[in-house]
């Protein structure tokens, strides 16, 4: 129930968000140390909403993770698919 109203109160940020580019524009400017104009722009191009991971995503962040597994960057094997929210039906 907890992560389900996170998700429900990240999408209406985003929602906001994407509605209000100006604001946030300047809300974030002060944060990053950009100008409101550069960070408008970036507020423009970014992908809205928070989405389930795809199994290509899962797969994709998996590679990654033996990959660092590998390099010993990590010390035992990650198991990505276990750190996957899914949403009860």
């Amino acid at each position: 129930e907890v992560i389900r109203q996170i998700i429900d109160e990240l999408a209406r940020s985003d929602d906001w968000s994407q509605k209000n580019l100006k604001a946030t524009a300047t809300l974030l400017s002060t944060q990053v140390g950009l100008e409101p104009a550069i960070v408008e722009l970036a507020a423009q191009r970014f992908a809205y909403g928070v989405k389930p991971l795809s199994e290509a995503v899962i797969k994709e962040q998996q590679a990654i993770a033996d990959s660092f597994t590998e390099l010993k960057l990590l010390p035992k094997r990650i198991v990505v698919r276990d750190a996957v929210y899914q949403p009860k039906q």
